[in-house]
Protein backbone atom coordinates (compact mmCIF):
# COMPACT_ATOMS: atom_id res chain seq x y z
CA UNK A 1 0.00 0.00 0.00
CA UNK A 2 1.20 3.46 -0.72
CA UNK A 3 1.94 5.01 2.66
CA UNK A 4 1.17 8.72 2.96
CA UNK A 5 3.10 10.58 5.69
CA UNK A 6 1.14 13.64 6.82
CA UNK A 7 -0.37 15.19 9.93
CA UNK A 8 -3.98 14.09 9.49
CA UNK A 9 -5.63 11.07 7.94
CA UNK A 10 -7.54 13.17 5.42
CA UNK A 11 -5.31 16.21 5.00
CA UNK A 12 -1.81 17.47 5.71
CA UNK A 13 -3.17 20.03 8.18
CA UNK A 14 -6.21 18.31 9.70
CA UNK A 15 -6.56 16.87 13.19
CA UNK A 16 -5.98 13.10 13.06
CA UNK A 17 -8.42 12.53 15.91
CA UNK A 18 -11.16 14.64 14.31
CA UNK A 19 -10.57 12.79 11.04
CA UNK A 20 -10.80 9.42 12.77
CA UNK A 21 -13.91 10.50 14.65
CA UNK A 22 -15.91 11.41 11.55
CA UNK A 23 -14.70 8.35 9.62
CA UNK A 24 -15.86 5.98 12.35
CA UNK A 25 -19.07 7.90 13.03
CA UNK A 26 -19.99 7.60 9.35
CA UNK A 27 -19.06 3.91 9.29
CA UNK A 28 -20.95 2.97 12.47
CA UNK A 29 -24.09 4.96 11.66
CA UNK A 30 -23.91 3.65 8.09
CA UNK A 31 -23.58 0.07 9.34
CA UNK A 32 -26.65 0.54 11.53
CA UNK A 33 -28.61 2.07 8.66
CA UNK A 34 -27.62 -0.71 6.27
CA UNK A 35 -28.85 -3.44 8.62
CA UNK A 36 -32.04 -1.62 9.56
CA UNK A 37 -32.84 -0.82 5.93
CA UNK A 38 -32.93 -4.59 5.32
CA UNK A 39 -35.32 -4.97 8.27
CA UNK A 40 -32.59 -6.70 10.28
CA UNK A 41 -32.00 -6.03 13.96
CA UNK A 42 -29.14 -3.77 15.00
CA UNK A 43 -27.78 -3.48 18.51
CA UNK A 44 -24.58 -2.59 20.30
CA UNK A 45 -23.73 -4.34 23.53
CA UNK A 46 -21.66 -3.77 26.62
CA UNK A 47 -20.71 -6.06 29.46
CA UNK A 48 -22.60 -5.64 32.73
CA UNK A 49 -20.39 -5.20 35.82
CA UNK A 50 -20.20 -8.26 38.02
CA UNK A 51 -22.27 -8.52 41.20
CA UNK A 52 -24.84 -5.97 40.07
CA UNK A 53 -28.48 -6.96 40.72
CA UNK A 54 -30.40 -7.32 37.43
CA UNK A 55 -32.79 -4.51 38.37
CA UNK A 56 -29.82 -2.13 38.78
CA UNK A 57 -27.94 -2.91 35.56
CA UNK A 58 -29.54 -0.09 33.57
CA UNK A 59 -28.28 2.39 36.17
CA UNK A 60 -24.57 1.53 35.81
CA UNK A 61 -22.24 4.07 34.15
CA UNK A 62 -21.32 1.60 31.39
CA UNK A 63 -24.91 1.09 30.33
CA UNK A 64 -25.81 4.76 30.64
CA UNK A 65 -22.87 5.77 28.43
CA UNK A 66 -23.75 3.19 25.77
CA UNK A 67 -27.43 4.16 25.88
CA UNK A 68 -26.52 7.83 25.34
CA UNK A 69 -24.38 6.98 22.32
CA UNK A 70 -27.06 4.71 20.87
CA UNK A 71 -29.48 7.62 21.31
CA UNK A 72 -27.12 9.81 19.28
CA UNK A 73 -26.90 7.14 16.57
CA UNK A 74 -30.69 6.93 16.40
CA UNK A 75 -30.93 10.71 16.19
CA UNK A 76 -28.59 10.66 13.19
CA UNK A 77 -30.60 7.83 11.63
CA UNK A 78 -33.70 10.04 11.70
CA UNK A 79 -32.07 12.03 8.90
CA UNK A 80 -32.86 9.06 6.65
CA UNK A 81 -36.57 9.82 7.01
CA UNK A 82 -39.32 7.20 7.18
CA UNK A 83 -39.26 5.53 10.60
CA UNK A 84 -35.50 5.26 11.06
CA UNK A 85 -34.17 5.97 14.54
CA UNK A 86 -37.59 6.52 16.07
CA UNK A 87 -38.83 4.75 19.20
CA UNK A 88 -41.62 3.00 17.30
CA UNK A 89 -39.58 2.45 14.14
CA UNK A 90 -36.37 0.85 12.97
CA UNK A 91 -33.85 1.80 15.61
CA UNK A 92 -30.61 0.67 17.19
CA UNK A 93 -30.82 -0.87 20.65
CA UNK A 94 -28.38 -0.77 23.56
CA UNK A 95 -28.14 -4.23 25.07
CA UNK A 96 -26.14 -6.31 27.54
CA UNK A 97 -23.80 -9.06 26.41
CA UNK A 98 -24.39 -12.59 27.66
CA UNK A 99 -22.63 -13.37 30.93
CA UNK A 100 -19.15 -14.79 30.47
CA UNK A 101 -19.01 -18.57 30.72
CA UNK A 102 -15.61 -19.99 31.64
CA UNK A 103 -16.55 -23.33 30.06
CA UNK A 104 -17.17 -21.81 26.64
CA UNK A 105 -20.80 -22.90 26.44
CA UNK A 106 -21.63 -19.31 25.48
CA UNK A 107 -19.41 -17.93 22.73
CA UNK A 108 -19.14 -15.19 20.15
CA UNK A 109 -20.68 -16.75 17.05
CA UNK A 110 -20.09 -15.81 13.45
CA UNK A 111 -23.38 -15.99 11.58
CA UNK A 112 -26.05 -15.73 14.27
CA UNK A 113 -26.48 -11.96 14.27
CA UNK A 114 -29.65 -11.99 12.18
CA UNK A 115 -31.51 -14.08 14.76
CA UNK A 116 -33.80 -12.28 17.24
CA UNK A 117 -31.71 -10.64 19.98
CA UNK A 118 -33.29 -12.80 22.68
CA UNK A 119 -32.92 -16.08 20.80
CA UNK A 120 -30.75 -18.55 22.76
CA UNK A 121 -29.41 -19.83 19.43
CA UNK A 122 -27.77 -16.44 18.92
CA UNK A 123 -25.21 -17.10 21.65
CA UNK A 124 -25.34 -20.78 22.58
CA UNK A 125 -23.47 -23.01 20.11
CA UNK A 126 -23.86 -26.77 19.88
CA UNK A 127 -21.39 -28.94 21.75
CA UNK A 128 -18.14 -29.61 19.85
CA UNK A 129 -18.72 -32.20 17.18
CA UNK A 130 -15.49 -34.19 17.57
CA UNK A 131 -12.96 -35.08 20.24
CA UNK A 132 -10.39 -32.90 18.47
CA UNK A 133 -12.75 -29.94 18.70
CA UNK A 134 -13.42 -30.66 22.38
CA UNK A 135 -9.70 -30.77 23.11
CA UNK A 136 -9.02 -27.52 21.27
CA UNK A 137 -11.88 -25.77 23.06
CA UNK A 138 -10.49 -26.93 26.41
CA UNK A 139 -7.04 -25.73 25.36
CA UNK A 140 -8.37 -22.30 24.39
CA UNK A 141 -10.12 -22.05 27.78
CA UNK A 142 -6.93 -23.05 29.67
CA UNK A 143 -8.52 -26.22 31.01
CA UNK A 144 -5.69 -28.63 30.10
CA UNK A 145 -2.93 -29.08 32.67
CA UNK A 146 -0.11 -31.48 31.73
CA UNK A 147 1.04 -34.02 34.30
CA UNK A 148 3.45 -32.39 36.71
CA UNK A 149 2.57 -28.84 35.65
CA UNK A 150 1.42 -26.29 38.22
CA UNK A 151 -0.75 -24.33 35.81
CA UNK A 152 -2.83 -24.96 32.68
CA UNK A 153 -1.42 -24.68 29.21
CA UNK A 154 -1.78 -21.21 27.68
CA UNK A 155 -1.75 -21.02 23.90
CA UNK A 156 -1.34 -17.76 22.02
CA UNK A 157 -2.10 -14.25 23.15
CA UNK A 158 -3.45 -14.03 26.71
CA UNK A 159 -3.47 -10.25 27.30
CA UNK A 160 -6.21 -7.63 27.27
CA UNK A 161 -8.66 -8.20 24.44
CA UNK A 162 -7.52 -11.80 23.97
CA UNK A 163 -10.02 -13.79 21.94
CA UNK A 164 -9.21 -17.12 20.33
CA UNK A 165 -10.76 -18.08 17.01
CA UNK A 166 -12.15 -21.58 16.60
CA UNK A 167 -13.89 -23.50 13.81
CA UNK A 168 -16.26 -26.40 14.43
CA UNK A 169 -18.59 -28.52 12.32
CA UNK A 170 -16.26 -29.14 9.40
CA UNK A 171 -16.11 -32.29 7.31
CA UNK A 172 -12.66 -33.78 6.86
CA UNK A 173 -10.57 -32.50 9.74
CA UNK A 174 -10.30 -29.91 12.48
CA UNK A 175 -8.57 -26.55 12.14
CA UNK A 176 -6.19 -25.30 14.80
CA UNK A 177 -6.88 -22.39 17.14
CA UNK A 178 -6.46 -18.82 15.87
CA UNK A 179 -4.95 -16.21 18.18
CA UNK A 180 -4.52 -12.49 17.55
CA UNK A 181 -1.14 -11.76 15.99
CA UNK A 182 0.82 -8.82 14.59
CA UNK A 183 1.99 -8.59 11.00
CA UNK A 184 3.32 -6.09 8.48
CA UNK A 185 0.87 -4.31 6.18
CA UNK A 186 2.08 -4.59 2.56
CA UNK A 187 3.09 -1.35 0.88
CA UNK A 188 0.90 -1.63 -2.20
CA UNK A 189 1.25 1.35 -4.57
CA UNK A 190 -2.36 0.84 -5.69
CA UNK A 191 -3.81 1.47 -2.23
CA UNK A 192 -3.27 4.30 0.27
CA UNK A 193 -2.58 4.06 4.01
CA UNK A 194 -1.72 6.81 6.48
CA UNK A 195 1.32 7.22 8.73
CA UNK A 196 1.38 10.39 10.88
CA UNK A 197 4.20 12.83 10.24
CA UNK A 198 3.88 14.40 13.71
CA UNK A 199 3.52 12.86 17.20
CA UNK A 200 0.04 11.60 18.07
CA UNK A 201 -0.92 11.77 21.74
CA UNK A 202 2.71 12.61 22.51
CA UNK A 203 4.15 9.55 20.77
CA UNK A 204 6.20 9.92 17.59
CA UNK A 205 6.70 7.35 14.87
CA UNK A 206 10.17 5.80 15.04
CA UNK A 207 12.35 3.02 16.40
CA UNK A 208 13.23 4.38 19.86
CA UNK A 209 11.73 2.75 22.94
CA UNK A 210 9.30 5.59 23.67
CA UNK A 211 8.30 5.88 20.01
CA UNK A 212 6.26 3.39 17.99
CA UNK A 213 6.19 1.71 14.64
CA UNK A 214 2.85 2.96 13.37
CA UNK A 215 0.04 0.50 13.85
CA UNK A 216 1.52 -1.00 17.01
CA UNK A 217 -0.56 -1.24 20.16
CA UNK A 218 1.42 0.91 22.58
CA UNK A 219 5.02 2.02 22.27
CA UNK A 220 7.95 -0.02 21.00
CA UNK A 221 8.98 -0.89 24.55
CA UNK A 222 5.44 -2.14 25.30
CA UNK A 223 5.90 -4.90 22.72
CA UNK A 224 7.90 -6.88 25.28
CA UNK A 225 4.78 -7.01 27.45
CA UNK A 226 2.67 -8.26 24.54
CA UNK A 227 5.31 -10.90 23.78
CA UNK A 228 5.25 -12.05 27.41
CA UNK A 229 1.48 -12.42 27.08
CA UNK A 230 1.92 -14.78 24.14
CA UNK A 231 1.50 -12.39 21.21
CA UNK A 232 3.02 -13.77 18.00
CA UNK A 233 4.86 -11.19 15.89
CA UNK A 234 4.89 -12.56 12.36
CA UNK A 235 6.85 -9.50 11.24
CA UNK A 236 9.84 -10.84 13.20
CA UNK A 237 10.11 -13.70 10.68
CA UNK A 238 12.60 -12.20 8.24
CA UNK A 239 11.98 -14.95 5.71
CA UNK A 240 8.37 -13.84 5.41
CA UNK A 241 9.09 -10.18 6.00
CA UNK A 242 12.47 -8.90 4.81
CA UNK A 243 11.33 -5.27 5.32
CA UNK A 244 12.80 -3.51 8.36
CA UNK A 245 10.42 -2.21 11.00
CA UNK A 246 11.10 1.52 11.03
CA UNK A 247 9.31 4.82 10.53
CA UNK A 248 8.35 3.79 7.01
CA UNK A 249 6.66 0.54 8.07
CA UNK A 250 3.08 -0.16 9.11
CA UNK A 251 1.77 -3.08 11.15
CA UNK A 252 -1.64 -4.35 12.21
CA UNK A 253 -3.31 -7.06 14.28
CA UNK A 254 -5.73 -9.69 13.01
CA UNK A 255 -8.19 -11.11 15.53
CA UNK A 256 -9.02 -14.77 15.98
CA UNK A 257 -12.55 -14.56 14.58
CA UNK A 258 -11.30 -13.04 11.34
CA UNK A 259 -8.68 -15.76 10.93
CA UNK A 260 -11.39 -18.36 11.53
CA UNK A 261 -13.55 -16.82 8.79
CA UNK A 262 -10.66 -16.90 6.33
CA UNK A 263 -10.16 -20.54 7.27
CA UNK A 264 -13.81 -21.35 6.56
CA UNK A 265 -13.63 -19.51 3.24
CA UNK A 266 -10.44 -21.37 2.33
CA UNK A 267 -12.09 -24.73 2.96
CA UNK A 268 -15.09 -23.70 0.88
CA UNK A 269 -12.67 -23.21 -2.02
CA UNK A 270 -10.55 -26.28 -1.32
CA UNK A 271 -13.47 -28.68 -0.75
CA UNK A 272 -16.54 -27.29 -2.53
CA UNK A 273 -19.81 -28.82 -1.46
CA UNK A 274 -18.43 -30.05 1.87
CA UNK A 275 -19.30 -28.50 5.26
CA UNK A 276 -16.59 -25.88 5.85
CA UNK A 277 -17.52 -25.25 9.48
CA UNK A 278 -18.76 -22.33 11.55
CA UNK A 279 -16.44 -19.68 13.04
CA UNK A 280 -16.49 -18.91 16.76
CA UNK A 281 -14.46 -16.76 19.11
CA UNK A 282 -13.62 -17.62 22.69
CA UNK A 283 -12.87 -15.01 25.35
CA UNK A 284 -9.88 -16.22 27.38
CA UNK A 285 -11.27 -14.90 30.68
CA UNK A 286 -9.14 -14.03 33.71
CA UNK A 287 -5.41 -14.60 33.21
CA UNK A 288 -3.06 -14.31 36.18
CA UNK A 289 -0.22 -12.99 34.04
CA UNK A 290 2.37 -11.64 34.14
CA UNK A 291 0.87 -9.10 33.82
CA UNK A 292 -2.69 -10.10 34.77
CA UNK A 293 -5.44 -9.47 32.23
CA UNK A 294 -9.18 -10.02 31.94
CA UNK A 295 -11.13 -10.59 28.73
CA UNK A 296 -14.71 -11.66 29.34
CA UNK A 297 -16.81 -9.46 27.05
CA UNK A 298 -18.76 -11.75 24.70
CA UNK A 299 -18.97 -9.33 21.79
CA UNK A 300 -17.05 -8.55 18.61
CA UNK A 301 -15.35 -5.20 18.09
CA UNK A 302 -16.89 -2.99 15.41
CA UNK A 303 -14.12 -3.80 12.91
CA UNK A 304 -14.66 -7.53 13.33
CA UNK A 305 -18.43 -7.02 13.10
CA UNK A 306 -18.10 -5.10 9.83
CA UNK A 307 -15.88 -7.83 8.34
CA UNK A 308 -18.24 -10.53 9.60
CA UNK A 309 -21.25 -8.76 8.09
CA UNK A 310 -19.49 -8.39 4.75
CA UNK A 311 -18.46 -12.03 4.53
CA UNK A 312 -21.81 -13.54 5.50
CA UNK A 313 -21.23 -14.19 9.22
CA UNK A 314 -23.11 -11.40 11.06
CA UNK A 315 -21.87 -11.03 14.63
CA UNK A 316 -23.86 -12.38 17.56
CA UNK A 317 -22.89 -9.26 19.59
CA UNK A 318 -21.03 -6.05 18.76
CA UNK A 319 -19.33 -3.75 21.24
CA UNK A 320 -18.24 -0.14 20.75
CA UNK A 321 -15.00 -0.38 22.66
CA UNK A 322 -11.57 -0.40 21.06
CA UNK A 323 -10.59 -2.06 17.80
CA UNK A 324 -6.93 -1.24 18.41
CA UNK A 325 -4.94 -1.31 15.17
CA UNK A 326 -7.25 -3.94 13.67
CA UNK A 327 -6.29 -5.25 10.23
CA UNK A 328 -7.35 -7.98 7.84
CA UNK A 329 -4.93 -10.54 6.46
CA UNK A 330 -3.56 -10.08 2.97
CA UNK A 331 -2.43 -12.61 0.36
CA UNK A 332 1.15 -13.56 1.19
CA UNK A 333 4.11 -15.74 0.34
CA UNK A 334 5.95 -17.80 2.99
CA UNK A 335 9.23 -16.70 1.39
CA UNK A 336 8.49 -12.98 1.21
CA UNK A 337 8.04 -12.90 -2.56
CA UNK A 338 4.98 -12.21 -4.68
CA UNK A 339 1.96 -14.13 -3.35
CA UNK A 340 0.74 -17.12 -5.33
CA UNK A 341 -2.87 -16.21 -6.03
CA UNK A 342 -3.69 -19.77 -7.12
CA UNK A 343 -3.60 -21.09 -3.55
CA UNK A 344 -6.88 -21.60 -1.72
CA UNK A 345 -5.60 -19.50 1.18
CA UNK A 346 -4.76 -16.46 -0.93
CA UNK A 347 -7.95 -16.81 -2.98
CA UNK A 348 -9.96 -16.85 0.24
CA UNK A 349 -8.20 -13.77 1.59
CA UNK A 350 -8.60 -11.83 -1.64
CA UNK A 351 -12.28 -12.74 -2.02
CA UNK A 352 -13.15 -11.97 1.61
CA UNK A 353 -11.21 -8.70 1.53
CA UNK A 354 -12.99 -7.60 -1.62
CA UNK A 355 -16.38 -8.22 0.00
CA UNK A 356 -15.23 -6.39 3.14
CA UNK A 357 -13.97 -3.37 1.18
CA UNK A 358 -17.23 -3.18 -0.76
CA UNK A 359 -19.20 -3.21 2.49
CA UNK A 360 -16.96 -0.52 4.00
CA UNK A 361 -17.71 1.69 1.00
CA UNK A 362 -21.42 0.99 1.39
CA UNK A 363 -21.59 1.96 5.05
CA UNK A 364 -19.39 5.06 4.84
CA UNK A 365 -21.36 6.33 1.85
CA UNK A 366 -24.59 5.67 3.75
CA UNK A 367 -23.33 7.29 6.94
CA UNK A 368 -21.93 10.52 5.50
CA UNK A 369 -25.29 12.23 4.79
CA UNK A 370 -26.76 10.91 8.04
CA UNK A 371 -24.16 12.47 10.33
CA UNK A 372 -23.66 15.75 8.45
CA UNK A 373 -26.17 17.79 10.48
CA UNK A 374 -25.37 16.06 13.76
CA UNK A 375 -21.68 16.84 14.21
CA UNK A 376 -20.34 18.57 17.31
CA UNK A 377 -17.42 21.01 17.07
CA UNK A 378 -15.67 22.93 14.31
CA UNK A 379 -12.86 20.36 14.02
CA UNK A 380 -15.37 17.64 13.25
CA UNK A 381 -17.16 19.78 10.69
CA UNK A 382 -13.86 20.60 9.00
CA UNK A 383 -12.82 16.94 8.92
CA UNK A 384 -16.26 15.99 7.65
CA UNK A 385 -15.86 18.32 4.67
CA UNK A 386 -12.48 16.73 3.97
CA UNK A 387 -14.02 13.25 4.22
CA UNK A 388 -16.71 14.12 1.68
CA UNK A 389 -14.10 15.48 -0.70
CA UNK A 390 -11.74 12.54 -0.17
CA UNK A 391 -14.20 9.74 -0.91
CA UNK A 392 -15.44 11.23 -4.17
CA UNK A 393 -14.55 8.79 -6.94
CA UNK A 394 -12.63 6.42 -4.66
CA UNK A 395 -12.45 2.63 -4.96
CA UNK A 396 -13.88 0.33 -2.25
CA UNK A 397 -10.49 -0.47 -0.70
CA UNK A 398 -9.90 3.25 -0.15
CA UNK A 399 -12.98 3.33 2.11
CA UNK A 400 -11.80 0.24 3.98
CA UNK A 401 -8.37 1.78 4.50
CA UNK A 402 -9.95 4.87 6.07
CA UNK A 403 -11.44 2.65 8.77
CA UNK A 404 -8.07 0.96 9.27
CA UNK A 405 -6.36 4.34 9.57
CA UNK A 406 -8.95 5.54 12.08
CA UNK A 407 -8.46 2.56 14.41
CA UNK A 408 -4.68 2.97 14.49
CA UNK A 409 -5.45 5.86 16.86
CA UNK A 410 -6.51 3.39 19.57
CA UNK A 411 -9.77 5.09 20.53
CA UNK A 412 -12.77 3.69 22.36
CA UNK A 413 -15.64 3.95 19.87
CA UNK A 414 -18.24 4.80 22.51
CA UNK A 415 -16.15 7.76 23.62
CA UNK A 416 -15.42 8.69 20.02
CA UNK A 417 -19.09 8.78 19.07
CA UNK A 418 -19.93 10.65 22.27
CA UNK A 419 -17.69 13.55 21.31
CA UNK A 420 -18.63 13.51 17.61
CA UNK A 421 -22.42 13.23 17.36
CA UNK A 422 -25.07 15.52 18.79
CA UNK A 423 -26.80 13.77 21.70
CA UNK A 424 -30.47 12.97 21.71
CA UNK A 425 -32.58 15.28 23.88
Amino acid sequence: MAFVHQQGILDSKSSPHADGDVIMAAAIVGHAYTRLSKNLNCSFETEAPLNIPPQRIQETPEIRKLAAVVGAINLALQNAGADFGKPTGRKVEARITPTYDKNGNVRIIGGSGDLPPDSPLRYDPPAPATQAAKDLLALALRQLTPNGADRPLEIGYQGAGAYTGFVDGRAGGQSNLFCTYRHVIPNDPASRRWVPSAPVDGVAVGKDAKQKIWGMIGTNEFQATLAAQGMYFQDADKRRNPVALDGNALVGYTHGMIQAIYDVKMHEIAAPGQPAGKPYEIAVGQVDGPPPAKTTKLASCICCAVFMEATGFPASCTHLGRADCWAPLYPESPTGGAPDMATAQNKARATANSAWATYCATIIKAGIPLIEKNLVGDDHKSSFDKLKAYVSGRQPMDFANLILDAVTLGQNETERLGRTLRPAA
